[in-house]
């Protein structure tokens, strides 16, 4: 009975801090959005709330409402200006904060112990990653990817997983900053093979990735076994940011291609491929693409990079992936090269892979609903059967690898 009393006395005082913690948020987000209206918005001058909702009507979730009272309004060029300073000075303050935070981070991880680091910084990183990955947002994914498969308590418990397994892997980031040796001794490795008998082809790696476990520190650990390995990411366009990455990518024993501009990343990574290195591109980014694929039944943008640098190179797409085991290790999963079907024309080999390569990644993520971040793609209602394509596809992938490897098989094809 007094136990029952205690945790009910904790989950009120756990409701109460999270209700500051929304009402804070709610009072930075109507100063910010009044500063901004004041020095950027053309229009009239009204009170404190209306320039609140004027601000994020121009230039963000409001937008939708607006244009369904003002279909035919066109969009002028003093707003459309006014858009664009405001999204880059959001930018600009976005970088500053993350630059603050990870420094505060890291002044924390020196005179600290890891598992007193770990106790400190995970308040502050649950703040950090309730902003950056909501709850809400997972479970909605959740929903249309399985339906009633799952209950709603079910969903939440697997959305406070996702958020656990992120808090999980900013932690081991930054430890490995101060222990080089960190991935070493807390990741294994299964189906080593595979890539050595990939890159005795002589033509380089497509490492085929995605946002599941500890994508960061997958490179790390192949490079701690003396393969040269790149990540193609994203580098953001700011001075400072830039200066960071290159002054600590070292600890993580990879380097980076950026993916922008497209060009300078494909020589890059062409280049890379003919050193016969590895590159990895994580292959899960499908909120833009040209190639519509099915996942979980319903049809979203794939990028056609990997499979077109593959096709195009001759590179082996080897895929691999770094989960959290539940005994808290980590295991870094590298299976068979997923071979291509070439049937002559170049654009429906790209489109045919690629189905076959995201419907692969759906199975993957089946395996590990809790692990990946749920966040890279959009997706609407719940589509009966997909979990029988999902399947299907995937013993077609067996067959396929079964006819250029025979006798062999993998963990997860």
């Amino acid at each position: 009975m007094l136990a029952n009393h205690k945790a009910f006395l904790f989950d009120g005082r756990l409701h109460k801090q999270r209700e500051k913690l929304r009402l804070f948020g709610w009072v930075i987000n109507s100063l910010y959005c009044n500063i901004l209206y004041v020095k950027y918005y053309p229009g009239p001058r009204t009170d404190f709330f209306s320039r609140q909702k004027i601000f994020l009507t121009h230039s963000g979730p409001l937008s939708s409402e607006r244009r369904k009272h003002e279909p035919n309004r066109s969009i002028t060029d003093a707003e459309r200006t006014g858009r664009m300073k405001i999204r880059k000075l959001f930018q600009k303050l976005l970088y500053r904060i993350c630059e603050a935070a990870f420094y505060f981070f890291y002044a924390l991880l020196k005179p600290l112990s890891p598992s007193v680091f770990s106790k400190v910084a995970y308040p502050f990183l649950w703040l950090f990653v309730s902003l950056v990955i909501p709850k809400k947002r997972v479970v909605k994914n959740l929903s249309a990817a399985f339906g009633e498969s799952y209950s709603q308590a079910t969903k939440k418990r697997l959305a406070r997983g996702v958020q656990e397994q992120f808090i999980q892997n900013l932690l081991d980031c930054f430890e490995q900053i101060s222990d080089h040796e960190h991935a070493r001794r807390t990741i294994t490795i299964a189906g080593m093979e595979y890539l050595q008998s990939a890159l005795q082809k002589g033509k380089g790696v497509i490492a085929l990735g995605a946002h599941i476990g500890n994508f960061v520190l997958l490179g790390t650990r192949v490079g701690l076994e003396g393969h040269r390995f790149h990540t193609l990411f994203r580098v953001p366009d700011d001075r400072r940011i830039k200066k960071a990455i290159a002054r600590y990518l070292p600890h993580y024993h990879q380097s980076v291609i950026p993916s922008l501009p497209r060009r300078a990343a494909v020589r890059s990574i062409l280049a890379a491929l003919k050193r016969n290195e590895v590159v990895y591109i994580l292959g899960d980014n499908l909120k833009k693409g040209r190639i519509g694929a099915l996942l979980f039944g319903q049809r979203v943008p794939s990028p056609r990079g990997p499979i077109s640098l593959a096709l195009r190179s001759g590179a082996p797409l080897v895929p691999m992936y770094l989960v959290r085991q539940y005994h808290g290790g980590m295991e870094l999963v590298i299976e068979r090269e997923i071979e291509m079907t070439r049937n002559g024309a170049l654009a429906n080999d790209i489109a045919e892979n690629t189905q076959r390569v995201v419907l692969y990644l759906e199975s993957l993520i089946r395996r590990y609903p809790d692990q990946w971040n749920w966040l890279t793609v959009r997706m609407t209602n719940y589509q009966e059967g997909s979990a029988q394509r999902c399947e299907n596809c995937l013993t077609e992938l067996t067959l396929v690898g079964e006819k250029g490897e025979a006798g062999k098989t993998s963990p997860g094809l």
